[in-house]
């Protein structure tokens, strides 16, 4: 899951939400542990955070988890001041790889003893790193898209007016008056008469110049006929598997009639 800014009074601290395995046993490992992981350029606020979350400070790669009132630092050389998840015994904070990444996570005794932690703070470097990467990506994402939907909303907008025009008071008295005045219905039909008819897209003969450019068309005929071609094969299979079914039938019923016919020949033997 992708970080997200925390808002409020908490500047430039980032925050997303994780969750861990919560039991070893088979039967509860349906249970799952939610807890909220921070960053920041700086110490985690007290006020920040409930029980159980962890905060990485990205200036000088400090790893803390919040207990009941207060912060407190990960150190990975100590094991007795290793840090517990609350209200769960055997959860511990670590870092882990994960999908061939490291990530902090919290994990039972056992896979502390398969990763074992030489130098905590390259680690934590590297996890930063990542972040900083996965930032950057996500913001030219996020231009790119911007970008994208300004362009398309501002195709016409960007289009500039002519030389010299300040709007419709530039034009002429007369075109003015001609657009705004009614045209008499006499002088209305008189011009429609006098008018050619045009051909319109949906027009008969614009329909027909465009049948022949189309029938004209070397790649549509020898589709045409390729779709002919697939059809007849089709029928043709179709009749040959209604005769094969029908020949079956045929072949069952003979069948039966010979079975009928040596029944009734050894009834008559029978009697004689």
């Amino acid at each position: 899951m992708d970080f997200s800014p925390v808002g409020n009074s908490y500047a430039d601290v980032i925050q997303r939400i994780r969750k861990f395995r919560a039991f070893d046993e088979p039967e509860k490992k349906h249970i799952f542990q939610s807890f909220t992981e921070f960053c920041a350029p700086y110490k985690p606020p007290v006020t920040l955070g409930k029980p159980g979350d962890v905060f990485l400070n990205r200036k000088t790669y400090k790893l803390y988890m919040r207990e009941d009132s207060q912060w407190t630092q990960w150190l990975s050389t100590s094991d007795s001041s290793r840090l517990k998840y609350p209200e769960l015994q055997n959860r511990f904070l670590w870092i882990v790889p994960n999908s061939g990444q490291r990530m902090v996570d919290f994990v039972p005794s056992s896979i502390l003893k398969r990763f074992k932690i030489l130098d905590a703070t390259e680690l934590l470097k590297s996890i930063v790193s990542l972040q900083q990467k996965q930032d950057q990506t996500r913001k030219r994402k996020s231009e790119s898209s911007l970008n994208t939907k300004k362009g398309k909303k501002g195709r016409l907008s960007n289009i500039e007016p002519p030389v010299g025009w300040s709007g419709i008071d530039d034009l002429p008295t007369q075109l003015l008056t001609s657009v705004s005045a009614p045209v008499p219905r006499s002088n209305l039909m008189s011009s429609l008469s006098s008018t050619a008819p045009l051909q319109t897209p949906g027009s008969s003969s614009s329909r027909v110049s465009l049948h022949n450019s189309v029938s004209m068309s070397p790649q549509i005929q020898r589709d045409k006929k390729l779709l002919e071609r697939n059809k007849l094969l089709e029928r043709e299979n179709q009749e040959l598997k209604m005769s094969l079914r029908i020949s079956k039938e045929l072949e069952k019923d003979s069948h039966m009639v010979r079975r009928l016919h040596h029944i009734a020949s050894e009834v008559l033997m029978s009697f004689f």
